[in-house]
């Protein structure tokens, strides 16, 4: 199901996910009734009572947030996440299953992502997957793509540093490390730079036989290092719009070559280690080594900020340049532009909205009304763009009390990794970990907990790590428990259909009508109708049969379709201006211009609204279709 989300575009669009949600609900059910499980351990027990009275709070947000539907779905985001967490904490893994999963995962995902690179280098229009000259397939996104492919690396690197997996599993593993790594350097995620470094050392600290695993790095390292001016040479001819074809071709041989080049020397190294037994002191070697390149990490930045100038200046440039709201200039890599970009203002934002809703916060998934109302950008963000502060924003300081102490306690129970003896479970446990990490730390700068493709791996590699960390244990569910456990996973089951069937189905009913109503009108406004009752709190099907009305330029429908919609939603900029035009079409100028006043209220920096209404006051005729034209091309620079 990780894999499928992350084909079609990170399993963003609620038709995707939502059924994915439903299928992992059933599963959970079915799996923790079915399966005799071990009493938990109380800290565990805890952390998930923390998860499941947040999601709760999420659920309570929805009265208080400003727009409702999306409260819902990102409530309902949350519930899938718990449901994951728990079934992969509580069911009894065995070592040797989760690193066949997790090997598989990262296999699938390394795959996945080759076949996107090949599928550009022969497209006919390669800008698709590569926009702004970074590689956004299979997620639609270039830093969701960046944490696709590094969150499932750790597997690759454990599997081909172990010494008793088979040859040709290594071999695969060590040209998957490569893969994953030069992949993930075509998106240019300027997080990167900090979230690799931070989940390689966690899994460095938790795991065992650290030598053969800096071995597995450096040669991932050396062969994506050779391959690197080829790979950032897309960029370039993206930048610079030629060359293109070549360059693209050139970087799908360099990943080839990469990988071949690993496998020939994963099944050489594999054979050699099968015959030589290294002494002790290279497992020494190999724990001094991570303290050494910890400690010489921290001083080669130190001395990299002293040769740079004085720091002080340094610090104040970079906070200079994050604050900026104009894009950086290119400098021929996505890397060189610094820390400039939107994030300031995004969480500039994001704060005033803390001081305002301190304690119970905006609601979930609140945060594109308000940021319309006061950016300083072009940009139009959906979430906050960092897993802490969305916390704080949506749910406040109740519902960051809730949620710190499950990840408090989660990461204290994964300190206990380096407490397990056997080397498979151990090193197991840490490349779930480190999954689980590089999500958390990539996280707190992106909006990856609205990617289904990346939070569902990460909770599910959390709560396999955890389970690992618990060993062996006896099932403590008595002869009479079965039939209570069947009824709890139905009553759950039937819980959940109440929360997820209705928008999911809303959903797919408003897809269909957006596809068909060229060839199907009546039906179409129809299948809205049906989305509207099944989904009482979203606009969405109103402001779609809206635009269907004015395609087919039935201003009267139009006009009711979008009234309907904003008595849902009455903070919908788009609704407002486009029942201004509806108004206006008809002759209504006071009222256009009214509507369009309020459409700019909401959203002051958006240019379309004020020459609409500029068309309106100087009695010129407004043309719907050019309206939409223009938006339609907005949104597809954005």
């Amino acid at each position: 199901m990780f894999v499928a989300w992350a084909v079609v575009a990170g399993g963003f669009a609620p038709t995707t996910w939502y059924p994915g949600a439903f299928f992992l609900v059933l599963l959970a059910a079915v799996a923790l009734a079915a399966v005799p499980l071990a009493r938990p351990p109380r800290l565990l027990v805890v952390a998930l009572v923390s998860f499941a009275a947040f999601t709760a709070w999420s659920f309570a947000s929805i009265a208080w947030a400003e727009v409702k539907a999306p409260a819902w779905d990102g409530a309902n985001r949350t519930l899938l996440y718990l449901v994951v967490f728990v079934m992969f904490a509580l069911l009894p893994w065995r070592a040797a299953s989760v690193a066949a999963l997790l090997a598989a995962y990262s296999v699938a995902i390394g795959a996945l992502g080759v076949f996107e690179l090949f599928a550009a280098a022969g497209a006919s229009d390669p800008s698709r997957y590569f926009p702004l000259g970074r590689f956004t397939a299979p997620s639609d996104y270039q830093n969701a793509n960046c944490a696709l492919f590094l969150s499932a690396l750790a597997p690759a690197i454990f599997i081909a540093a172990r010494r008793s997996s088979p040859a040709v599993l290594r071999a695969l593993m060590l040209a998957n490390c490569a893969v994953l790594l030069e992949l993930a350097l075509l998106t240019q995620s300027r997080a990167s730079i900090v979230a690799l470094p931070v989940t390689v050392l966690v899994f460095l600290v938790l795991g065992s036989d650290r030598a053969r695993t800096l071995l597995v790095l450096a040669a991932a390292g050396v062969a994506t290092g050779l391959a690197a001016g080829t790979l950032l040479e897309v960029f370039r001819a993206f930048e610079h719009k030629e060359g293109v074809e070549a360059a693209l071709t050139a970087a799908r041989d360099a990943v080839l070559i990469s990988a071949a080049g690993l496998a020939l020397l994963g099944a050489v190294a594999a054979a050699v280690d099968g015959r030589v037994v290294l002494p002790e002191r290279f497992s020494r070697w190999g724990s001094r080594a991570v303290v050494g390149m910890a400690a010489g990490t921290a001083v080669a930045a130190l001395l990299f900020l002293a040769a740079s100038g004085n720091p002080i200046d340094r610090t104040r440039q970079a906070w200079h340049d994050f604050k900026a709201t104009d894009r950086p200039v290119s400098r021929g890599s996505y890397f060189a532009k610094g820390v400039g970009g939107n994030r300031y203002d995004i969480w500039r934002v994001v704060v005033d909205r803390i001081r305002a809703h301190p304690l119970l916060g905006d609601g979930v998934d609140n945060f594109a009304v308000d940021y319309l109302r006061q950016r300083r950008t072009v940009e139009e963000p959906l979430f906050p763009h960092s897993l802490e502060l969305r916390v704080l924003q949506q749910t406040g300081i109740i519902g960051g009390l809730l949620f710190a102490p499950f990840f408090a306690l989660v990461l204290w129970r994964l300190a206990r990794v380096r407490n397990l003896a056997d080397p498979l479970t151990r090193n197991t446990a840490a490349s779930a970990a480190a999954m689980f990490v590089y999500w958390f730390v990539h996280g707190s700068i992106d909006w990856f907990w609205e990617l289904p493709a990346l939070g569902g791996p990460a909770f599910a590699a959390l709560g396999l790590a955890l389970a690992l960390t618990r060993g062996h244990q006896e099932p403590s569910r008595s002869q009479g428990a079965p039939a209570a456990a069947w009824a709890a996973a139905a009553v759950a089951v039937v819980l959940a259909t109440i929360t997820l069937a209705p928008p999911w189905l809303s959903a797919a009913e408003v897809d269909a009508a957006a596809r068909g109503w060229k060839h199907d009108p009546a039906g179409s406004f129809a299948r809205l109708d049906r989305a509207r009752r099944l989904n009482p709190l979203s606009d969405n099907p109103d402001l779609v049969a809206g635009a269907i009305a004015s395609r087919l330029h039935d201003w009267s429908t139009m006009q009711a379709a979008f009234q309907r919609a904003l008595a849902r939603n009455s903070s919908s900029w788009y609704g407002w201006l486009e029942l201004g035009i509806a108004e206006a079409v008809q002759g209504n100028r006071r009222e256009a211009l009214r509507d369009l006043a309020r459409a700019r209220a909401l959203d002051p920096g958006e240019p379309t609204i004020r020459e609409v209404a500029a068309d309106v006051a100087a009695g010129r005729r407004v043309r719907p279709a050019r309206v939409d034209r223009i938006l339609l091309e907005r949104i597809d620079v954005h």
